[in-house]
């Protein structure tokens, strides 16, 4: 995760001290969740430090009975609205789901986030059976649904997959699709919620792919969709066809690459 976020570091002139231990900790748990925690708390991290005159961030990882701490500290403040930005509910729900915990720290004009995850009793038990299998590469896909319950589902699926996912607000989406660099988008159409084609007008060029969740499935809209680059699943979303659209989002990022 340290390497794959180091060019975004670089990107926006960031100092950061990585003293995380060079000795593996196996957690049990399903990795795509668990790379989902940290990406979002990464990603809020970032831009809290991007914002600051010291531009610092570290991150430590320490062992004590049985567990592992990872511990992000930047320069920032806390705020209810502020942190709603790192989608500290699913993190939170995710880190707990596998036995773990999420605290926040403030300090003089500083935070951390603390995740703690027991540690595996063996190597061979940290496979979680039924998971279902990536055998591509990971993409990383940003995920717009205003409906909090759906949008855990949706995260579940596609981390299941061992896919990156970074949860959004659609009001903030495209300000973060010029940030970073993603692979695709995920955005599910619910009554009253943002404008899907406004983002998609804005963001065709920069994001290789653009997945519409929405109810049922009209193939004639999606032949429409197909011909500006996008993608169309009808709810409930069916495995064989999550992982079709899923298999050419990752075809189309390879073209990019």
């Amino acid at each position: 995760m340290v390497q794959f976020r180091e060019p975004e570091w670089e990107t926006l002139g960031l100092r950061v001290q990585n003293r995380l231990s060079p000795e593996p900790a196996l957690v049990l748990g399903v990795q795509g969740q668990i790379e989902e925690v940290y990406l979002n708390l990464l990603v809020y991290a970032e831009q809290s430090a991007s914002r600051a005159v010291s531009k610092t961030l570290e991150v430590t990882s320490s062992r004590m009975t049985g567990r592992v701490v990872v511990e992000i500290h930047f320069p920032g403040e806390s705020s209810e609205s502020s942190l709603g930005e790192a989608n500290l509910e699913v993190c939170r729900a995710i880190v707990q789901n596998h036995g773990g915990d999420l605290r926040i720290r403030n300090q003089a004009g500083s935070m951390s986030f603390d995740v703690d995850f027991p540690l595996a009793p063996a190597p061979e038990s940290r496979t979680v059976a039924g998971a279902p299998t990536k055998p591509g590469k990971a993409q990383t896909l940003l995920l717009v649904d205003p409906d909090l319950g759906a949008q855990r589902q949706l995260l579940g699926l596609l981390t299941a997959r061992g896919h990156r996912v970074v949860p959004v607000r659609g009001e903030e989406a495209a300000d973060l699709a010029h940030r970073l660099r993603f692979d695709g988008v995920v955005w599910a159409v619910r009554p009253g919620g943002p404008k899907w084609s406004d983002f998609h007008e804005r963001l065709r060029d920069a994001i290789p792919s653009f997945v519409l969740v929405s109810d049922g499935y009209d193939e004639e809209f999606a032949a429409s969709l197909a011909e500006s680059g996008g993608f169309l699943l009808g709810r409930p979303i069916e495995d064989a066809e999550l992982e079709r659209v899923l298999h050419a989002v990752e075809a189309r990022a390879a073209t990019r690459a």
